[in-house]
């Protein structure tokens, strides 16, 4: 399982695992390249990017003890412990 990403006049199709498909708008002013399993953002606009980025990562934030979900590539994560057995 794994999640998916398609772009048609402007509407972004997010598939992330859940019974539904998520929509949002890309705004005119930010470009999507989509790699193998990377999506780059790119805008002059630093606003209107930093909204859809924020916007992308509260629909499937980042697991702490699995690392699963969605993630910027310049933050630094560190795996939770989960429970000890005695």
């Amino acid at each position: 399982m794994g999640y998916k990403i398609t772009v048609k006049n402007n509407i972004i199709r997010l598939n992330l695992g859940f019974s539904h498909l998520i929509f949002t708008i890309l705004p005119f002013s930010v470009f999507l390249i989509k790699k193998k399993s990377k999506i780059m953002l790119f805008s002059l606009n630093k606003l209107e990017l930093s909204e859809l980025v924020a916007r992308l990562l509260r629909f499937k934030p980042l697991n702490p003890f699995k690392l699963k979900g969605i993630k910027r590539k310049d933050l630094v994560f560190k795996l939770k412990p989960g429970k000890r057995t005695k």
